[in-house]
């Protein structure tokens, strides 16, 4: 589990899963998945929104989230007061309504009122979230997802998210394997850049791919052909650190060089 905090309104969020009412529980008919708050002034904490979950997608299953599906952390927008949760959710299949799949779901959600928006992936192409940042340089939330027949077939994106409407993408590779998810991703706000940790296949160069926060336009990979397991970005030196669990070292990328 990952925190965000929220300067403007001095709250942490994160994302739990596998609970009823708020108490913890296996996984049943009534388990959601919540966004939970908790106020860094006088430490209370609440609930801001839950979704019904299924264990699984099939024959008229409805529009539920899937059961512990959510990942660990939420970009939180403190300008808009949204907050994004990354989850699985059942959709009908085109052309076959009966029939539901699981596709990676974006829920941008008012904490103010807990009304929420979800942003679907198409159940034609197969994907998966893996991160969510948000940019304040450019006013975006920035999702790292796979699926493609780039890279080797296997693909990768990230969307940018302004507000609740998807403004933007670029193709880029998948993340690599290890290590956290929400680790995967980081932003150098000052330089507007997103930073992405990708796999090191065939097709794929590895390394760390970069993506403009404004045009969307991708660069040409740093450290390849490594496969960093976590990003972070130091945004008063202008650094980034990547952890290379193969060679046991940790690189250090300056203002996008090495």
């Amino acid at each position: 589990m990952e925190f965000s905090f929220d300067p403007v309104r001095h709250a942490v969020y994160f994302a739990k899963q596998a609970f009823v009412n708020g108490t913890a529980t296996n996984t049943g008919p009534n388990t959601t998945i919540g966004l939970y708050r908790i106020s860094t002034q006088d430490h209370t904490a609440d609930i801001v929104t839950q979704f019904p979950t299924r264990g699984s997608c099939g024959t008229n299953t409805g529009n539920f989230l899937v059961g512990n599906s959510a990942r660990a952390s939420v970009a939180v927008d403190s300008a808009r007061n949204l907050v994004y949760l990354l989850a699985r959710r059942c959709v009908p299949e085109p052309g076959k309504p009966s029939n539901w799949k699981q596709v990676p779901t974006t829920i941008v959600i008012n904490p103010g009122d807990g009304s929420s928006t979800p942003i679907n992936d198409s159940p034609a192409i197969p994907t998966g979230n893996y991160a969510a940042v948000y940019n304040s340089a450019a006013g975006a939330v920035y999702v790292y997802s796979g699926g493609g027949t780039h890279c080797g077939g296997t693909g990768g994106r990230i969307d940018r998210i302004v507000g609740r409407t998807v403004t933007g993408q670029s193709l880029v590779c998948p993340a690599t394997g290890g290590g956290n998810l929400p680790r995967k991703i980081t932003v150098l706000k000052n330089l507007n850049r997103v930073f992405i940790a990708q796999q090191n296949v065939v097709g794929s160069p590895g390394g760390i791919g970069i993506v403009d926060g404004s045009a969307l336009l991708t660069q040409a990979p740093l450290g390849t052909p490594r496969a960093f397991t976590a990003l972070a970005a130091n945004n008063i030196t202008a650094k980034v650190y990547a952890v290379d669990t193969v060679n046991n070292k940790v690189a250090v990328f300056r203002t996008g060089t090495a």
